[in-house]
C-alpha cells in the first residue's frame, strides 16, 4: 500500500473482531475484510447501490436523487467502484457532504481514486472494503461475489437498470 501515497494504511477485519460488522457474521461465508478509511461508517445505516455501468440519463437521475435523500436521512451510500450507478451514487453522496463506502472487486492494494472523485475525496467519510486478497487483479465474477457485502451492508438495495445477468 506504500505505493498509493497520501491514503491511510489498509486495516485487516477478521469474523469475530471487534469493529467486524455484525452483518457480514449472518449467513454462509465471513470473509476477511481489508479496508482504508474511516472504519467507523460501518456502523451507520447504509443505502445500497448497484445498477449499470451505462445506465441512461433517466436511470442516473434517479441515482443521484436517491443518494442525496439518503444523505439527508443520515444513511451512508454503499456501492461498488465502476462507472454509471456506482459513480453517480458515491459522487452525490460525497458533494452533498454525506458519507460513502466503496466495496472493490479486487485486492485493497489495486484500489486507486476515480478522477471523477478526486474533487470531492474525503478520507473522514469514505471508506474503501475488500474481502479478496490484497494483491488479486479484477475479474468479473468478482463483482459479482462483492455485491453480496454490499447487501450484507445496507440496510436497503436500490437496483438501477440492471440488466438480467448483472
Amino acid at each position: 500500500i506504500g505505493a498509493m501515497s497520501g491514503m491511510p494504511p489498509a486495516m485487516r477485519l477478521e469474523p469475530g473482531q471487534a469493529g467486524y460488522p455484525l452483518s457480514m457474521s449472518l449467513g454462509g461465508k465471513t470473509p476477511v475484510l481489508s479496508t482504508l478509511g474511516n472504519i467507523e461508517l460501518l456502523d451507520t445505516p447504509g443505502l445500497g447501490f448497484c445498477g449499470s455501468r451505462k445506465a441512461s440519463e433517466k436511470g442516473i437521475a434517479a441515482t443521484r436523487d436517491c443518494a442525496e435523500q439518503a444523505v439527508e436521512a443520515g444513511f451512508t451510500v454503499i456501492s461498488g467502484n465502476a462507472a454509471g450507478v456506482d459513480l453517480a451514487a458515491h459522487c452525490t453522496a460525497l458533494t452533498r457532504g454525506g458519507a460513502t463506502i466503496l466495496v472493490i472487486p479486487e485486492g485493497i492494494e489495486r484500489f486507486s481514486i476515480r478522477r471523477e472523485l478526486r474533487p470531492v475525496w474525503d478520507w473522514t467519510r469514505v471508506l474503501v472494503i475488500s474481502q479478496f486478497p490484497p494483491r488479486a487483479i479484477w475479474q468479473a465474477y468478482r463483482a459479482m461475489e462483492r455485491n453480496d457485502v454490499i447487501i450484507a451492508l445496507s440496510r436497503v438495495m436500490l437496483v438501477v437498470e440492471a440488466g438480467e445477468t448483472g
